[in-house]
């Protein structure tokens, strides 16, 4: 049952504030698609990467973590894309972006474009963001869309989270003109309540609860960082409260590892309720480290922690 995440795979540079600075990757997705595979969950990861040193070296790191890359396209000639990270004393994070040449801007047009597409059906699970959205060329993001269709119609489940960065569009009233036929395909969105707000000016979980639910969506999670999550599914809202951590270190991809454990939990059969719980626990061992990726030696309570149930599920499926 292989989820398939797409988006934005990119070299991290970490500013250590010191004159220093260490060399990673991340993205949103990315981060999501690590912590997935860490989990024991089989996940692939798709983008567009070039023929240098560091793409080659990033599509290696990935396949150590466990993720599937064969379905990643390479462009000759082209660089991925580079942010920088600083954090402050208290942990919040401040980007900057050298990104408008990377390749994944043509995911859907390069060659081999048209081909992944159509493989996107052929997937359990497909998970991407705003973010996504944000980077890909109009004519990729309307091919995406139709990729998505036919998933949906093929029986894929589909997880978005709204993931906004102002800078990477015109304006905030321009993504949600464009994020809106991509929810609608949607079966659970993960949406963050500052995104929401940013969006659409939404002050409360309960008023993003109620547009997305106009939209159709019955499985929704808004997540709202130290003050926890409210869990809209199965007719019901939930409040789970964030776990406590003694300080926060790098807030950096903490929506992205909580996505991670909700969606493992949900490929399995789990409840909602259940499946956010397990993202919070995993969240909450994130923000404590430094970075989007954070050492396996920091989550080492969690590295495989379903794989056994992911390979029941298998063989139950191969049994039948």
């Amino acid at each position: 049952m292989t989820l398939a995440a797409i988006g934005e795979g990119m070299l991290e540079v970490f500013d250590a504030g010191d004159g220093s600075a260490r060399f990673s990757f991340g993205g949103d997705t990315l981060n999501t698609a690590v912590y997935l595979a860490r989990l024991g969950a089989p996940v692939a990861y798709i983008t567009a990467l070039g023929d240098d040193p560091y793409s080659h070296e990033m599509a290696r790191q990935w396949e150590i973590e466990g993720i599937d890359t064969g379905a990643i396209l390479r462009a000759p000639g082209d660089v991925p894309g580079l942010y920088t990270i600083r954090v402050n004393d208290r942990g919040e994070r401040s980007f900057l972006y050298w990104r408008s040449a990377a390749p994944v801007k043509r995911l859907f047009s390069l060659p081999g474009g048209n081909a992944l597409a159509r493989s996107l059906a052929g997937y359990r699970w497909l998970y991407f963001s705003g973010i996504t959205l944000m980077v890909l060329n109009a004519p990729d993001r309307e091919a995406f869309r139709a990729a998505l269709q036919c998933a949906r119609a093929a029986g894929c489940r589909i997880a978005f989270d709204s993931n906004y960065r102002a800078r990477g569009w015109e304006s905030a009233s321009v993504a949600v003109e464009q994020m809106a036929p991509f929810i609608a395909l949607a079966d659970i969105v993960l949406p963050g309540l500052d995104d929401e707000q940013a969006l659409h000016g939404f002050a409360t979980p309960e008023a993003a609860i109620a547009f997305y639910r106009a939209q159709g969506i019955r499985e929704i999670v808004v997540k709202q960082g130290h003050r926890g999550a409210h869990i809209a599914a199965e007719g019901q809202v939930t409040w789970l409260p964030a776990n406590a951590v003694s300080r926060v270190v790098d807030s950096t991809a903490a929506g992205d590892a909580f996505n991670a454990g909700y969606l493992a939990r949900r490929m399995l059969g789990d409840g909602p309720v259940d499946a956010a719980r397990f993202g919070a626990e995993i969240a909450a061992v994130v923000v404590q480290n430094p970075g989007a990726i954070i050492e396996r030696a920091r989550m080492a309570s969690f590295i495989g922690a379903l794989a056994h149930r992911f390979a029941a599920d298998t063989g139950a499926h191969h049994a039948s």
